[in-house]
């Protein structure tokens, strides 16, 4: 079990090395960057969705904690195939900036479950009895999730609704992703502070990998839906490296939850 666990940690550093390098120093061609940039988020999200089975699968009873990991599990493995159809449809297909399209129905309908999987884990965390926290912590959360959703309403939001460039379906999709993700980070910032409660110890450790995971994808969903308004976006760009990172973290935080669970 500890080869294997070591094993995955090596594979997820050494991808990560990997798109750091490839996405700092582009040592390829246009044509291969497009296959790496769309390949790299495949595999990245491959290993998160392998790594959250894993948990799943260990645990023996079925309670809030097994449901919750089964629905990040779901949820993750739904961004999975998203960024498999949205890679296909741009390596193989040939199609330039395919949105909309059925990868964005796999990526919406993930949040879903992701917040189902974060929700589980909360109410775990109550009946464990961990306090909720005082009124000014969760003004403190609400406070900071709502300049975040102030500043994407007046970057984002605002010009998208005002515009009579794009279709009804697109205006659609530009403002549920930011939306979708700012309901995750309000979510995740909770969770930050039941694992703030779990102290610096190894019941901690998993929390700290996943809740910094699920704040580097919605920061980076959200960084995308920013460039892609303002056409400025670029192949190759560290933005998505954000995305992928959050993969791998999420992994990282899977591998030792395992790690915890086999040592019970």
């Amino acid at each position: 079990m500890i080869k294997k666990i070591g094993f995955i940690w090596g594979l997820t550093i050494a991808i990560l090395f990997v798109n750091i390098w490839v996405y700092t120093f582009k040592p390829v061609s246009h044509e291969l960057l497009l296959i790496l940039s769309n390949v790299f988020p495949v595999i990245c999200s491959f290993i998160a969705v392998i790594t959250l089975y894993l948990v799943f699968a260990s645990l023996k009873s079925l309670d809030e904690t097994k449901a919750a990991w089964l629905m990040l599990f779901i949820g993750t493995l739904l961004h999975f195939l998203g960024e498999t159809t949205y890679g296909y449809y741009e390596v193989i297909a040939g199609l330039e900036d395919p949105f909309p399209s059925l990868a964005d129905g796999f990526w919406l309908s993930g949040y879903l479950f992701l917040y189902g999987g974060i929700a589980y884990l909360i109410i775990g965390f109550r009946r464990a009895g961990f306090a909720l926290g005082s009124w000014k912590e969760f003004t403190s959360i609400a406070v900071l999730t709502g300049i975040i959703f102030c500043l994407v309403t007046l970057e984002l939001f605002i010009p998208v609704i005002k515009s009579q460039e794009v279709s009804s379906l697109e205006k659609f999709l530009n403002i549920a992703y930011p939306i979708g993700d700012l309901v995750l980070i309000f979510l995740i910032f909770i969770l930050m502070h039941f694992t703030a409660l779990l102290g610096k110890g190894v019941f901690s450790k998993p929390w700290k990998y996943i809740v910094a995971g699920y704040v580097f994808m919605s920061v980076g969903d959200i960084l995308f839906s920013y460039y892609t308004w303002l056409e400025i976006y670029k192949l190759g760009s560290y933005i998505d490296l954000w995305r992928n990172a959050g993969y791998l973290l999420i992994a990282m935080g899977a591998v030792c939850q395992r790690k915890v669970i086999r040592s019970l």
